[in-house]
């Protein structure tokens, strides 16, 4: 009954639902002069400590990258009429570098600039895995239409977080190894190695490319890592690199801090840290379960089509990620285009749970009120379900 109540005319006037709803309210949010939104917030909130860092990158100041309230002192200067929020700051300086180029403008010329490029690279992301989907591809109003209206990317642009260079990593990743018998070991790598500025989305990845035995892959992305910081050595000196180090030793005293929200977090650590699960219990429950979904999803990167592959990395990426939330939930764009291209060839996959993976961003408010998190129970059941009808696919090229 659900798989014919979930008609494809049905499921476009949702997304088109979505897209006027979810975007509808925003515009009405932003339309305020300054950079502060109507409800009260910064607008693009989260983007101000990559600003922060960028301003901070442009002084050459190794002092103020890991210190909470010269980062609050340096948003405040840069924008007056805003309460500017105190963020830990757990990134590494080459983050800093990165946002330096972006710094040079004004906060809201600047958050407008990184839209626009979120927004590009958001696309040209999902393009290539929409146009290698036979089932699907051939209609672009579409692919705008269902890209644009998927809540991970609203939450990304509302949030003006920075997963979609997660999301361009991992398609890096997936061009350089979709040809399993001809890899592109430096591309592969080079992806891998910048999938560093957020560590625990390389988890699920290297964990695979440990068990294929990609050495050269492997090899490249610790040399890019090293690049990075060499990089970063040389803009800021040494103090840059010893304080991040010393951040990392303070990680597990502050880790609370960096999860405000429980009910926005998508991981399985997520799901036994909002039902309250006591340590060290919580951490062994979500270690035994990240470990089994790593075991399967080793087996079936060994098995499956490369375009299973890929769609379950992406789902094993934010349910074994230690630190997961909703705007991270954009890099399952190509892994929902992928498996909706196998149902629409006929595929057994689940309609209703692709549909509710789809809509699980939006569940973070509900998560709020029962105390009950969503998001991980359908992404890993939507794991299962791929693994479970796809068992007997040969290996062959998406």
């Amino acid at each position: 009954m659900p798989q014919r109540w979930l008609t494809p005319r049905r499921l476009r006037l949702h997304a088109m639902a979505l897209l006027v709803a979810l975007w509808g309210v925003t515009a009405v949010n932003l339309a305020t002069r300054g950079a502060v939104a109507v409800n009260g917030h910064l607008k693009g909130e989260d983007y101000a400590h990559f600003y922060a860092l960028g301003r901070i990158a442009l002084a050459h100041d190794a002092s103020d990258l890991y210190d909470p309230a010269a980062q609050t002192a340096t948003i405040a200067g840069a924008i007056p009429d805003a309460r500017p929020p105190t963020f830990v700051p757990v990134y590494g300086p080459q983050v800093a570098l990165f946002f330096a180029v972006f710094a040079v403008f004004p906060y809201l010329v600047s958050l407008t600039l990184w839209w626009t490029v979120s927004t590009a690279v958001y696309l040209a992301c999902c393009w290539p895995f929409w146009r290698c989907s036979p089932a699907l591809a051939g209609a672009k109003p579409r692919f705008f239409l269902f890209a644009l209206a998927y809540p991970g990317f609203w939450e990304l642009i509302v949030h003006g977080q920075t997963s979609v260079l997660v999301l361009a990593c991992f398609t890096l990743l997936w061009t350089a190894l979709r040809d399993r018998n001809r890899p592109r070991h430096l591309l592969g790598g080079i992806a891998l190695g910048l999938l560093f500025y957020k560590p625990q989305m390389g988890m699920a990845a290297t964990v695979v490319l440990l068990a294929s035995a990609q050495w050269r892959v492997l090899t490249v992305a610790a040399l890019t890592v090293v690049i990075q910081f060499a990089a970063a050595w040389a803009w800021f000196g040494w103090e840059a690199i010893a304080g991040y180090i010393r951040m990392l030793r303070l990680l597990p005293a502050v880790a609370d801090l960096l999860e405000p929200n429980l009910s926005q977090m998508c991981s399985l650590r997520g799901v036994v840290q909002l039902l309250g699960v006591p340590e060290p219990w919580g951490l062994a429950a979500y270690a035994a379960a990240s470990s089994l979904i790593l075991a399967v999803l080793v087996h079936s990167w060994r098995t499956r089509p490369p375009a299973v592959g890929v769609a379950l990395l992406l789902l094993a990426t934010i349910l074994v990620a230690p630190h997961a939330t909703v705007y991270d939930l954009v890099i399952l764009a190509p892994a929902l285009i992928l498996l909706a291209n196998k149902a629409a060839a006929g595929s057994p996959v689940h309609v209703p749970w692709l549909y509710a993976a789809y809509l699980a961003p939006l569940s973070g408010g509900l998560a709020a009120l029962t105390h009950v998190q969503l998001i991980a129970p359908v992404l890993c059941v939507l794991f299962w379900t791929v693994v479970r009808t796809t068992r007997a696919a040969p290996a062959v090229s998406a």
